[in-house]
């Protein structure tokens, strides 16, 4: 993995998504568990100017206030919120350790939930999954966090490539 070269493919997608009308402004970086995700999002966040974001300890500060049955429920809007607090203007916000989206207590449909939240804001986002065949999927099978997608809007860097 060439760390320039993801980084390089990621501005082409925030330059592209910046110049014509796009569903979503979400990017995903797909890789593995150990692939160099964060690594390259702090070049990006750094060479942007921009912030990443550890969404499990802000979404959990947040989720600990919230007696457990209302979470599911609260989720969609600390992320509308975090988005907000961390957002610089028009520059991406980087979201980096999102696996309590995926938490199975909360039921939650994760990507629909970061692809709702990039409709107003160019998030680029650490997935770990692979991208495979025009499908998309999170964790490994046999993990309860496992999900595959075959339909999605959001653009793609895959760490494999």
């Amino acid at each position: 993995m060439e760390i320039n070269e993801k980084c390089s493919h990621i501005y082409e997608l925030v330059q592209q998504i910046q110049s014509v009308p796009v569903r979503t402004k979400t990017i995903l970086l797909v890789g593995a568990h150990g692939s160099g995700k964060t690594q390259v999002l702090t070049k990006v966040a750094e060479d942007l100017d921009t912030i990443r974001v550890n969404l499990n300890l802000e979404l959990g500060k947040r989720l600990n206030e919230v007696p457990e049955k209302r979470r599911a429920l609260r989720t969609p809007s600390f992320l509308d919120e975090i988005i907000d607090t961390y957002q610089k203007g028009e520059k991406p916000l980087i979201l980096d350790n999102i696996e309590l989206l995926f938490s199975p207590e909360l039921e939650l449909e994760p990507l629909s939930l970061l692809e709702d939240a990039g409709r107003q804001t160019m998030i680029i986002v650490a997935w770990s999954g692979v991208l495979q065949n025009g499908s998309l999927s999170y964790a490994e099978p046999g993990y309860k966090e496992y999900k595959t997608y075959r339909n999605f809007d959001s653009f793609t860097v895959s760490m494999e490539e």
